[in-house]
């Protein structure tokens, strides 16, 4: 048999030499499972610990290099850089205390050492840091009984306060960037610099890390509601007051998204059984929660004006969009309410809106509503065209979502109110105001009774071609069809329309041909 090949086996200072290698290159956990053998080999070689250390920190294993560190000082007292090493890994994860200390002990074993004077240094910075803008946050907190101390006594003043304590704690987490602290007060100038998006983000780390802590889910809860969702919000104000029912905060933050949240559902019950009026009081009553909470309110403003536009009080449901839109200049659907609105009330002014309100709200939505929105813009276009004209609508003081009925009785009440014989004791200028008014409801209702006639007028034909029966379909009859718009003497289409009021069972006495007067 021939000889076997010797077997290499290598010694801790192979490993060590292998490990760092693997740092020279930035394998560091390939580094550490090098070290690692070698204080296998020679578990009481200090600077095997000191190298392991140093991997350590570069992926971030704090804890790992400050134990590490520890074997090395207890191995060797005067190995200065396993101080310094466990006095940086000590601050960076906040516990600058400890760190301090490490620092001190560093210093007694080389009193000279410019690089731990330096960085000790800047670990009693950060403190500073720290400490100031947990001062500054306390000034900046509302106080148990709702309101701010002397020098926070507006928004102003605490945005300022705010915006001072997070320059103070960014100083303090580029030194420290894992300390839990100072990512909580960091958290809190979040919240208080409206910067919710942001801020419940950072809470979602520091939740893992303390799941039960009040003060964490207060903020939390707060970001939640900023951001409109009241459930979650709520579910995390009710963990924060049974850790501390004490807390006046934690307590009023809780009550006040209960009762928004439960005049809001309030209302959006009401609204979906019909009860339009009821959801109005109850949305208005949310809205004197929390005035303040800007997308809650204007989602609050738009509910209410769909809920005025159902009881076609389209001029309140314009007033509550303009609302909405001046808390959330891009709320696509307040903007659509309102244009429609717009368009029911006509007249010039309001449909040159309306038109502008749509084209805005065309370039917010999805491309595939493009053609929905051309179509409105087609129908606000015509009605303006209509609106530059004589309108029908108005003459009889209705919007153009009238119907059969109101139409009737506008033109009955109108007509009784301007007929001549009415103002046969007026002076002559009267005289011919009632007379003009009189003939102008006439011409309105003439068109406007007929479905024809109306359809087209709708349509955009002009008023002289209300009779061309191809300028929109074959007439089919209805009201009072075929008389023209404005053809027929308005004394007889009086007449007639009294004759089938009577008809219908509501005379009204004989008088000649006007009725009772």
């Amino acid at each position: 048999m021939g000889e076997e090949e010797p077997v290499l086996v290598k010694t801790a200072v192979h490993w060590k030499d292998e490990g760092n290698e693997f740092y020279k290159k930035g394998d560091y956990r390939a580094a550490i499972d090098a070290y690692s053998l070698a204080i296998a080999e020679a578990p009481d070689e200090p600077s095997f610990y000191g190298n392991r250390a140093a991997a350590h920190m570069m992926i971030l294993a704090y804890e790992s290099a400050i134990e590490d560190c520890d074997k090395a000082i207890a191995l060797s007292p005067g190995m200065v850089k396993a101080y310094f090493r466990k006095g940086k890994a000590l601050a960076i994860l906040g516990k600058f205390d400890e760190s301090i200390a490490a620092y001190r002990a560093g210093l007694q074993q080389d009193p000279n050492n410019a690089q731990g004077h330096s960085e000790k240094t800047e670990v009693e910075t950060a403190v500073k840091a720290l400490n100031k803008a947990r001062d500054i946050l306390q000034e900046a907190r509302p106080s148990p009984n709702g309101g701010n101390g002397s020098s926070s006594s507006n928004a102003i003043a605490r945005k300022r306060l705010f915006l001072q304590a997070n320059t103070l704690l960014d100083v303090c987490l580029a030194l420290a960037p894992s300390s839990f602290d100072a990512k909580l007060l960091k958290l809190e100038c979040q919240v208080g610099l409206g910067q919710y998006d942001d801020a419940f983000n950072s809470s979602n780390h520091l939740l893992r890390l303390a799941p039960s802590l009040a003060p964490l889910l207060h903020l939390r809860a707060t970001c939640l509601y900023r951001l409109g969702n009241l459930e979650n919000s709520i579910k995390h104000s009710q963990q924060a007051v049974r850790s501390d029912p004490d807390n006046a905060s934690y307590v009023a933050l809780l009550k006040q998204v209960r009762s928004l949240d439960n005049k809001k559902k309030e209302g959006d019950t009401a609204f979906t059984h019909g009860q339009y009026q009821k959801a109005i009081q109850a949305w208005t009553e949310a809205l004197a929660v929390d005035p303040t909470h800007k997308q809650i309110c204007a989602k609050l403003y738009n509910n209410r004006a769909t809920a005025y536009a159902k009881m076609r009080r389209h001029a309140d449901a314009v007033s509550d969009c303009k609302q909405a839109l001046a808390l959330d200049p891009q709320y696509l659907k307040a903007l659509k309410r309102k244009a429609e609105s717009l368009f029911v009330l006509g007249g010039e002014e309001n449909l040159e809106q309306c038109l502008r309100d749509y084209e805005t709200a065309a370039g917010l939505a999805p491309e595939e509503e493009e053609r929905e929105y051309a179509r409105k813009m087609h129908q606000a276009k015509v009605a303006l065209k209509r609106a530059k004209r004589k309108d029908y609508y108005r003459l009889l003081g209705l919007s153009s979502d009238a119907t059969e009925d109101e139409i009737r009785k506008a033109y009955r009440k109108l007509a009784l109110k301007h007929h001549p014989d009415r103002h046969t004791s007026s002076s002559e200028e009267e005289k011919a105001k009632a007379e003009k008014e009189f003939k102008n409801v006439a011409e309105a209702y003439e068109v406007l009774s007929d479905k024809e006639k109306k359809a087209r007028y709708d349509s955009g034909v002009d008023i002289e071609d209300l009779d061309n029966p191809h300028a929109h379909g074959p007439s089919r009859g209805g009201g009072f069809g075929g008389m023209g718009g404005g053809g027929i003497d308005p004394n007889i289409l009086f007449q007639m329309f009294m004759q089938q009021q009577a008809g219908a069972g509501g005379g009204f006495g004989g008088r000649g041909r006007g009725g009772p007067f």
